[in-house]
């Protein structure tokens, strides 16, 4: 007994492809890492042994090349355009960093009598004579005004070739050498040699010379 009733589902149809496409991709231009256009036959070769068109590693998705040459081109127009370009530009000078200054400094707070943070006003005597001093570890050694050192009658020592280089940059040659200065300052006795040094604003400048030799302190610039 035949039955003439229509097939429930559509007979599915083989699908049409669309040869011009298909030729259109095999046409487009397949280049090697170096930029050469690969033939068809070495593609076909390739593919039929599942290596890759760039190395001879096996192909799978999302592929890279470990060793890959990258090429740039020049453009000698663009080149000499940047030429021009960096001429045109206002290149900052190179400032060479300065030398180390070697020998004895003093700072600018001792030879304008500014304050700073690191430097520190106390009272002292010396031979019964009140004078200021300045703890100063801006300035490499100490030093004595000339005019102090005459009234206390400083015991001087003549020294030669000795510059001191002040806070501006210009160099003072030191010819003299107060030995073994003897102050007080709250009750404590201290000694040292002092350099001869027109100061003004102070007596007495206590450099790191000086400081070295208290071992620890503790300083509290605020409480200054």
């Amino acid at each position: 007994m035949s039955n003439n009733l229509p097939p429930l589902l559509p007979t599915p149809t083989q699908p049409v492809i669309n040869k011009t496409v298909n030729q259109n991709l095999r046409s487009f231009p397949i280049k090697d890492a170096v930029g050469t256009v690969l033939s068809q036959n070495y593609i076909d070769e390739r593919r039929a042994t599942g290596l890759f068109y760039k190395c001879d590693e096996k192909y799978s998705f999302g592929h890279k090349c470990k060793n890959q040459l990258y090429l740039i081109q020049s453009n000698e127009e663009e080149a000499d355009e940047l030429e021009d370009v960096s001429e045109d530009l206002d290149v900052p000078e190179v400032v060479p960093e300065k030398e180390e200054v070697e020998g004895p400094q003093i700072s600018l707070q001792a030879l304008t009598g500014l304050s700073s943070f690191n430097t520190m006003v106390v009272e002292g005597m010396i031979k019964k004579k009140s004078i200021f001093i300045l703890v100063d570890s801006g300035s490499t050694h100490n030093f004595v005004d000339p005019e102090l050192a005459k009234a206390t009658q400083c015991e001087l020592e003549e020294i030669t070739n000795f510059q001191v280089t002040l806070a501006t940059g210009a160099r003072y040659e030191v010819t003299q050498l107060a030995k073994e200065v003897v102050w007080k300052v709250q009750g404590h006795i201290f000694k040292a040699d002092m350099m001869i040094l027109p100061l003004g604003n102070y007596d007495v400048v206590l450099g790191v010379q000086w400081l070295t030799t208290l071992g620890p302190v503790s300083w509290n610039s605020l409480k200054l």
